[in-house]
């Protein structure tokens, strides 16, 4: 009893402390203005983080003006973390820090180290008026800090398909144009991107499903793809949907 007791209380110990650590280094990442200050983290002590390494994982544009930067820390105790970050004018205007697990591909404990609730919701607004969307501000975090990927035949088999791109692949078969539309006026480049291909796939767009993907393959948003087994080759959405003609896109989501 006593060793499991014994147990139990290191395993708090051990969460408390890194969670110390998690709120150390979003303390450090609120004094930051401009997204050219992350640079700084490299090689800095945060309790048991020592940040090795920080590396740009995605830089692109949205709507508005605004660009949606992603990064990773490696620090030593091999814990990962992600940062996604809201950037007008090459300054952190929002920001979200979270722990990334690798394998189950779900991030946690998201917590935001920069805030602006006003922006936030007036980009939100903003969008629902363009897309014709009843989207809200929890929609724009979780879409923006999930890291979906169109993978069709990822891997070295060539055989794993991604989730969300499963699922377009499934409402295409059923026909579910609505889903279709709604990945289209999502926030979510990737899902937008999915939405589109999938609608074009079954070869009847009305106009302002047009209108949507003519401006997105104009703001042409770099996407998180793969080719076999190479994954985030920094495609853009024009690229993606330029490659692939209609029948192209009928073998792809197995449209007979």
């Amino acid at each position: 009893m006593h060793k499991i007791i014994l147990l139990i209380s290191l395993f708090i110990l051990q969460n408390l402390f890194g969670q110390d650590d998690f709120e150390k280094i979003k303390l450090h990442l609120q004094s930051f203005d401009y997204v050219q200050e992350l640079k700084s983290l490299r090689g800095k002590k945060f309790g048991s983080f020592e940040t090795l390494v920080i590396t740009d994982l995605l830089k692109r544009k949205l709507d508005f003006g605004y660009e949606h930067h992603r990064y990773i820390l490696l620090p030593v105790s091999g814990n990962e973390l992600r940062l996604n970050i809201l950037v007008k004018n090459d300054s952190i205007i929002h920001g979200w820090l979270s722990y990334f697990n690798s394998v189950k591909k779900r991030h946690s404990h998201i917590s935001e180290f920069k805030s602006d609730p006003i922006v936030v919701e007036d980009y939100v607004h903003r969008h629902n008026k363009f897309y014709k969307s009843k989207l809200g501000v929890i929609d724009f975090q979780e879409q923006l800090i999930e890291e979906y990927l169109v993978g069709f035949g990822c891997g070295y088999t060539g055989r794993d398909t991604s989730p969300k791109t499963k699922e377009s692949m499934g409402w295409v078969k059923q026909r579910k144009k609505h889903k279709l539309n709604g990945n289209l006026i999502s926030f979510s480049p990737e899902l937008q991107t999915l939405g589109a291909m999938g609608l074009m796939s079954l070869n009847k767009l009305n106009d302002e499903q047009n209108r949507i993907i003519q401006h997105l393959l104009q703001r042409n948003s770099v996407i998180n793809s793969c080719l076999a087994d190479i994954y985030g080759m920094g495609e853009t959405f024009s690229e993606r949907i330029n490659r692939n003609n209609n029948k192209t896109l009928k073998t792809l989501f197995n449209i007979k």
